[in-house]
């Protein structure tokens, strides 16, 4: 299968730096720059008639040429460009092993080194479309529009030098002696392998394991990734052992002069959660199953086709569908974990009822909310969110009814 590290970040973060350092390591992998390829190219941009849109398809062909010419690539990009996109949707839909790097630096640091190389004499090519950005405007709009990446590990360019980075690369993806079993699973990530993985090993956590067994799609992919690392983080935080770990993203300490190379893990921690039986569905469990698993399939399918949504007042408006759908979903998970634990679904005195106005049913049902939105925030007690949550759902029910 193939195998592609995606390095993103901005113009001056450091990220062609660190991919150059990182392909000595990794010499099997194939170096992939487009800005490479707009510099062997350069020449036609000088030419009469140039045309803008042709010469960057040309360069965007010989891109996904050199990406489809080789099973192990290093691909450097800035991942703010429609290009991107478009590929990293291929990467997926043919199911290639990502590793998503993301070299962090902030806009006004990059915006300093890149007006240091120019003065440098440093060759660098902006396409030019309708109109010419300068480099603070364009560093600017790189950087909102790669926000939607979640990368897998995210690397500081302003804290840590090129060498301590490739460390911290290879403590992440390439670990020795700690979990192998685990980070096997991840690295050659297979939905159902993981899946069984995660249910054999891992206690608690039924209706998200219930959600997972519901099918594989996009947001399942992602969510159960998200739990096997959660997961591995955990064991290594918690085991004896002396495996170096980079300093977190949120920590301001700055890094010391002190040699940071990891020493040999002595102790492979065992997995030691406890395996659980589950026990069979009761008919309140199946009730509530029907109630949250079309929410969540839609949720599912609207979150799957972000990407492919390009007006951004549309994407907004999907975004905000999807959390709408999942808190419909919470809720409903919300009275099935009361149902697991105390056998019958939670009871709430619907007296008077049937002599409430819609005027006073909606009055009561902002009420309610308040009341959740502070059990859960810790003013008011949790374990009344449950029957806060059905009283809720039935005077829904009836207003809309």
């Amino acid at each position: 299968m193939k195998e592609i590290i995606i390095v993103y970040g901005n113009m001056g973060s450091g990220k062609s730096t660190f991919s150059r350092s990182l392909k000595k390591h990794l010499p099997s992998y194939q170096y992939v720059c487009l800005d490479d390829y707009r510099k062997d190219n350069f020449g036609e941009v000088l030419e009469d008639g140039h045309n803008t849109h042709e010469f960057e398809h040309k360069v965007a062909r010989k891109t996904k040429a050199a990406i489809k010419d080789h099973q192990q690539v290093i691909y450097e990009t800035t991942g703010g460009t429609r290009f991107f996109k478009e590929i990293y949707a291929d990467f997926i839909r043919n199911q290639y092993k990502l590793y998503i790097v993301h070299i962090h630096c902030p806009p006004a640091i990059c915006l300093e080194r890149h007006m240091k190389r120019e003065q440098d004499g440093h060759f660098h090519v902006v396409p030019v479309y309708k109109k010419r950005l300068d480099p603070k405007e364009y560093i600017e709009r790189l950087e909102d529009r790669s926000a939607w990446i979640k990368a897998d590990l995210v690397l500081n360019s302003e804290k840590y030098k090129p060498h301590e980075l490739i460390k911290q690369f290879f403590q992440k993806f390439n670990a020795k002696g700690s979990n192998p079993e685990l980070r096997q699973i991840i690295k050659d990530f297979d939905y159902s392998t993981g899946l069984k993985w995660f249910n054999d090993h891992v206690e608690g956590k039924f209706f998200v394991k219930e959600m997972l067994s519901s099918g594989e799609d996009d947001f399942n992919r992602a969510r159960l990734k998200k739990e096997l690392h959660q997961v591995l983080d955990q064991l290594e935080s918690s085991a004896p052992t002396s495996l170096h770990k980079p300093v977190p993203e949120r920590s301001r300490r700055k890094p010391t002069g002190r040699d940071t190379t990891p020493p040999q893990a002595t102790i492979t921690p065992a997995v030691t959660v406890k395996v659980t039986e589950r026990a069979a569905q009761s008919p309140e469990e199946l009730e509530l199953k029907e109630k949250w698993l079309p929410l969540y399939s839609k949720a599912s399918m609207v979150f799957g086709q972000l990407d492919l949504i390009e007006d951004d007042g549309k994407r907004k408006q999907a975004c905000f569908e999807v959390l709408d759908l999942m808190d419909r979903v919470s809720e409903v998970w919300q009275e099935a974990d009361f149902v697991k634990v105390h056998g019958k679904k939670p009871e709430y005195i619907d007296q008077g009822m049937d002599d409430m106005t819609p005027e006073q049913m909606s009055k009561r049902i902002r009420t309610l909310r308040t009341y959740i939105s502070k059990a859960k925030k810790g003013k008011l007690k949790k374990e009344n969110i449950p029957t806060w949550e059905a009283e809720k759902a039935e005077l829904e029910r009836r207003v809309s009814a």
